[in-house]
């Protein structure tokens, strides 16, 4: 089982969602950039029951995707990407 979260609201999503599972023991990557003040910015979350070369593959494969959709329909609607 692998969760993939990629949001504009992660903050409220890490704990209401991701918290409860790191809590009930299951592995969880955290996936994220550096801003140009060296502070960490979170982009995603993937929580799985195993944490394996095929789940860390997966899980950027989703995060990839999702944040190539979060652009595109940014780009679409005039917003700032």
């Amino acid at each position: 089982m692998v969760l993939c979260l990629v949001c504009d609201d992660l903050m409220a999503y890490s704990c209401v969602v991701v918290f409860p599972l790191c809590t009930a023991e299951h592995c969880c990557m955290l996936v994220g950039t550096m801003s140009p003040t060296q502070h960490f910015k979170t982009i995603g979350y993937g929580v799985c029951a195993k944490e394996d070369i095929a789940a860390h593959k997966f899980v950027l494969q989703q995060i990839k995707k999702a944040v190539e959709a979060v652009v595109e329909r940014r780009a679409v609607a005039g917003e700032r990407v």
